[in-house]
């Protein structure tokens, strides 16, 4: 054992006046972003659950009492992690040239932020977002529209589509990672389930299933992909099929 492993009882440290590490813990002052910075961590690690405040509480070395001088509730922690791991929009959607480039730009950047903190998708969806980061990439989202003929209203229908169809593009590719093996087929027409589901099913009864399983489609893990792309396709037939705006 070194020098630098001898644990002194606390009475010893007293009377040479070493502080022990709880208290060296206790004199680096708190603030809020230490402990969204610390509940971010435990997210990041072990998802949403594993947050509370007697866990950050624990991680900083304060009781967790100490921590609701700084945040009044779990509640309010939560929301102020989801605007901290959210952070800035994308610079590249405010500078694309069309709306279709900049929601594809906007699309990306949020299926990033869904990899890098996948408990995201486990937050209440907010139609009307209020933190600051939240509302900032909202104003992208709804400027990308800008240059098209929409009305305000079709707009943020337009921005509610893009949002959706986002988050459950994240949700199956997150469905993927956690639970099919890595490079499993999201529609796993080859395992032995599907091999007996095939025994079971003709193209009299069913059809399509059938055709299905014959097919052995694996699913589509391409980012933004199919759903995303169509649901873009159809969004543009709607802009183009618009008359232009009245005059303010």
């Amino acid at each position: 054992m070194t020098e630098e492993d001898v644990e002194i009882p606390r009475g010893i440290a007293l009377a040479w006046g070493i502080p022990a590490a709880s208290d060296r813990k206790q004199k680096t002052e708190l603030s809020v972003d230490r402990i969204i910075s610390v509940a971010l961590e435990l997210a990041d690690e072990s998802g949403l659950a594993a947050v509370s405040m007697a866990a950050v509480a624990g991680r900083l070395g304060y009781t967790p009492m100490s921590l609701y001088r700084y945040v009044a509730a779990k509640d309010d922690l939560v929301m102020l992690m989801g605007d901290a791991a959210v952070g800035s929009p994308p610079e590249d959607v405010a500078a694309a040239t069309d709306w279709r480039s900049a929601v594809d730009a906007w699309i990306e950047a949020i299926l990033d932020l869904y990899e890098r903190h996948p408990w995201l998708l486990d937050l209440p969806a907010n139609p009307l977002p209020v933190t600051p980061n939240a509302v900032d990439w909202m104003e992208s989202l709804l400027g990308s529209f800008a240059t098209t003929n929409l009305t305000i209203e079709d707009t943020v229908r337009a921005a509610i589509l893009v949002t959706g169809q986002a988050r459950w593009e994240a949700t199956m590719l997150r469905l993927r990672s956690n639970v099919l093996p890595e490079g499993a087929a999201l529609v796993p027409v080859s395992t032995p389930n599907a091999r007996v589901l095939s025994s079971l099913l003709d193209d009299q009864s069913h059809p399509s299933m059938s055709r299905m399983l014959r097919s052995r489609f694996s699913g589509d893990g391409q980012r933004a992909s199919f759903g995303v792309e169509r649901a873009l396709d159809g969004l543009a037939l709607y802009i183009d099929a618009q008359p232009p705006l009245p005059a303010d």
